[in-house]
């Protein structure tokens, strides 16, 4: 891509995203000056003060040292834990779930469900197969226990 197809080139800050039920994703970020969206003023006002066009982006993650910041390769889904991960948490607390695994607190509840289920995160249980049938046959066995 050359010069004559660039809106806007240089370095923003990341202000604010939201996640809006009519709209969609909404992405706000600052510019270090007002001369650097001079060109976007001038596409709204184009379109008689509409906003809309529609634009590629690429961003690029830099570090106080202005080099690139390699990124993870986590998914969004990877990073936060579904319902099974929530009840897994929930049952850490259940006094009598520490019973049931006969540990006395909640740090070793959690690593007896780390343990039983074979992951290292209590996340990964919704998002990994044998993690997941590992999970439901705990759930079982507690819950036969219980009666």
């Amino acid at each position: 891509m050359d010069e004559k197809h660039i809106v806007f080139q240089g370095e923003v800050q990341l202000k604010g995203w939201a996640i809006k039920h009519n709209t969609g994703a909404e992405l706000a970020f600052w510019c270090a000056d007002e001369a650097d969206i001079e060109k976007l003023k001038d596409m709204t006002t184009r379109k008689g003060k509409q906003a809309g066009q529609r634009l590629a982006m690429v961003l690029v993650e830099i570090g106080d040292d202005e080099l690139p910041v390699v990124q993870s390769e986590q998914t969004a889904d990877d990073v936060k834990g579904g319902a099974l991960a929530q009840k897994a948490g929930m049952l850490t607390r259940d006094i009598n779930f520490q019973k049931f695994a006969d540990v006395e607190n909640v740090d070793e509840a959690n690593q007896y469900i780390l343990d039983r289920c074979g992951v290292e995160r209590k996340r990964d249980i919704d998002h990994t197969d044998h993690a997941r049938i590992n999970f439901m046959r705990m759930m079982e066995m507690f819950r036969l226990w219980s009666e």
